[in-house]
């Protein structure tokens, strides 16, 4: 039988998860076509951006009140073009820092937001999540996945897709990815052409998101089962796909395939039994070409503790051992090793620091020469230094520890610990452990939870700040409560003063895992937890654009997921320079775009930082000059501005 694999048209790179050449001359490779990365290069490719940029220079004038960033790239075309096809060549490689990669992302969002104003529909176009398209519900995705106006990605489906698909001619296609509009839309059309091709969903789970969550309600979705034959429910996907081809080779039911949902000839929707295989090797080896990968250490477990309200992250698994198994573990970065990859990124779930401590004698015993990163819960047990030195010696250079809220009522209405006080009480002393061996922290936060105040709100994010600038290895990241479809948050609502659920469907319909929500002390200020969120993102990245396009948590996710932060050793600044300067001479860097605004003013930008000044013209000739001697003490805030964000340089000081 003819096996295809196309993965899920997404963000780029699949949110830098991915990172790869791009290739617009792609086509099956090892039976598996690259859609997305097909896409992005079509988006990318230097024909299509030159395009773009002319189109957008002409009709400019018509367009009404242009951003900053676009008066930026209508004032230099051409400059914007080569910081683009920097930024598209140059974001795959995981050494660049966090201000080199806030650069690239920005630039690739200035071009997507522009490149979205020429097309017809309209949605909004970004490189973490491609077109913002809702995929909540199947039945909606159904019946408009064939229209152009409700399907962005439709055109490059029909024009670059579908050709070289019915060219393959497949028995079976397995779609890789959460199903949105795109996959409807290449299910459908397929089977308008080849009636008889098996269409099935694989590898769909990801951080947050998993198919599992919504399995038992998955079974009933008719207009899911109208385009896709099957589901494959386990992790070690790949024997479940084999064992699939090999049934469908011999026309035979899918009824024996263990961890699936299939659709029998009868039309009929059925949930096969569940039989747990693990991976031997538990990795993506797609990143071997960065040197490192993202790794399950311990396949067999998820969370150790598996009791917060709020989280449903185990429940895409289908099942989870207690027990566990340094050896198996072992025997992955023993692989490793003897592939000359020394970089590896621990995304189980959360490993108690017990066994993280067995594994790092382990790698210590056989000398091995690795940079790593894992997961773990705010435990008691971090208080024994051993552990931590261990997991040091080992290569540990940054562990992540759950901390959500700096409130004792919020942490217990979420069952974060089991004795809360104990934990809060001993959070500093955790950190200074790690700190004195060089390991870097960061702490995951959440505001909204259910009847949380604007005081507790305000408590984690001052907390959070008051780490960060006492502790210059501390990092954060805040999010808004997301209602999980498997939590036990949404399955006991209303003892959380949550007085409403909206489902934007019918169950049997829902294709999501996330639910709308209404609780009427949070909710009654939404507006106020997005401020909240950027200013504490802000706080924490003092050299971040303010009118950047790109929001600081999409910026970190990005941060995060491409594993940038693998490569980065330089701890940050602890304190600003001062200058203490009463003459000095500053020059410009050469690459500044200027032009003057409607109003006389003179608006600079930088290309390489996105930050931006506007002056009087007065103020504009004056850092026009080749040579500037500042002996006015009056510039002086404007200069020590200048000078942070990179406009001017001193060349001479007296």
């Amino acid at each position: 039988m003819k096996v295809i694999s196309i993965n899920t048209l997404c963000g780029l790179h699949n949110m830098l998860y991915d990172k790869k050449n791009l290739n617009k001359k792609i086509d099956v490779e090892n039976n598996f076509l690259d859609i997305n990365n097909l896409f992005w290069s079509q988006v990318l490719s230097h024909e299509t951006i030159r395009k773009t940029i002319n189109n957008f220079v002409q009709i400019s004038s018509i367009l009404g009140t242009l951003s900053i960033q676009e008066q930026y790239v209508v004032s230099a075309p051409n400059t914007f073009i080569n910081k683009l096809t920097e930024a598209k060549n140059n974001i795959i490689h995981t050494e660049i820092d966090e201000k080199t990669l806030f650069s690239y992302i920005e630039t690739l969002n200035i071009f997507c937001m522009i490149y979205n104003k020429l097309l017809p529909t309209n949605f909004t176009f970004t490189i973490d999540q491609g077109f913002h398209r809702s995929s909540s519900s199947a039945k909606e995705m159904l019946e408009h996945c064939l229209l152009e106006y409700s399907n962005p990605y439709l055109h490059f489906i029909m024009e670059t897709v579908l050709p070289i698909i019915l060219n393959w001619e497949p028995d079976i296609i397995f779609m890789k990815g959460i199903p949105n509009i795109g996959s409807f839309a290449i299910a459908k059309l397929v089977k308008q052409k080849l009636p008889k091709v098996h269409i099935s969903i694989t590898n769909h789970s990801t951080e947050y998101y998993s198919i599992n969550k919504i399995k038992n309600n998955l079974s009933a979705n008719i207009f899911f089962f109208e385009c896709f034959d099957s589901v494959v429910l386990n992790q070690d996907y790949t024997e479940t796909e084999k064992e699939i081809v090999n049934l469908l080779s011999k026309n035979s039911t899918l009824s024996d395939v263990p961890n699936i949902l299939y659709k029998d000839y009868n039309g009929s929707v059925n949930v096969t039994n569940t039989k747990i295989t693990y991976p031997k090797y538990d990795f993506n080896m797609s990143n071997i070409f960065h040197k490192y990968v993202n790794i399950r250490l311990f396949p067999k477990n998820h969370c150790y503790w598996n009791q917060c309200t709020f989280c449903g992250i185990n429940n895409k698994y289908l099942d989870y051992s207690a027990t566990w198994n340094i050896e198996d573990a072992w025997c992955q970065i023993s692989y490793l090793e003897n592939k000359n990859i020394n970089y590896f990124w621990s995304i189980d779930e959360a490993i108690p620091p017990s066994i993280l401590y067995q594994l790092a004698q382990k790698m210590n015993n056989n000398n091995c020469n690795f940079i790593w990163h894992t997961r773990s819960r705010l435990d008691p047990e971090w208080i024994n230094e051993d552990i931590i030195k261990e997991l040091a010696i080992s290569g540990l250079t940054q562990i992540r520890l759950g901390f959500e809220s700096a409130s004792i009522r919020i942490l217990k209405l979420m069952n974060k610990h089991e004795n809360v006080e104990e934990v809060m009480d001993n959070i500093e002393a955790i950190l200074e452990l790690f700190f004195k061996h060089q390991i870097r922290v960061h702490f995951p936060a959440i505001i909204g939870f259910p009847t949380e105040t604007i005081y507790e709100r305000e408590q984690t994010i001052n907390y959070l700040k008051k780490l960060k600038k006492k502790y210059p290895l501390f990092s954060y990241n805040v999010n808004i409560l997301e209602l999980d479809i498997s939590s036990r948050l949404y399955k006991n609502w209303d003892k959380y003063n949550i007085t409403q659920i909206n489902l934007p469907c019918p169950l049997n319909d829902f294709m999501g895992n996330i639910i709308r929500w209404y609780e009427p002390i949070v909710h009654s200020a939404i507006p106020n937890l997005e401020q909240a969120r950027r200013d504490a993102m802000l706080s924490q990245y003092t050299w971040y654009p303010k009118n950047a396009l790109t929001e600081p948590h999409i910026f970190y996710r990005l941060y995060e997921s491409g594993r940038y932060m693998l490569y980065s050793t330089k701890i940050p600044d602890a304190a600003k320079v001062e200058y203490n300067y009463k003459n000095f001479i500053v020059k410009k860097f050469p690459d500044l775009v200027s032009w003057k605004t409607q109003l006389g003013n003179y608006i600079t930008y930088n290309p390489r930082n996105h930050h931006f000044y506007e002056c009087s013209e007065s103020v504009y000739n004056l850092f026009n000059d080749e040579n500037i001697l500042i002996d006015d003490m009056s510039y002086f805030p404007l200069i020590k501005g200048l000078l942070q964000n990179k406009f001017i340089y001193i060349c001479e000081g007296r």
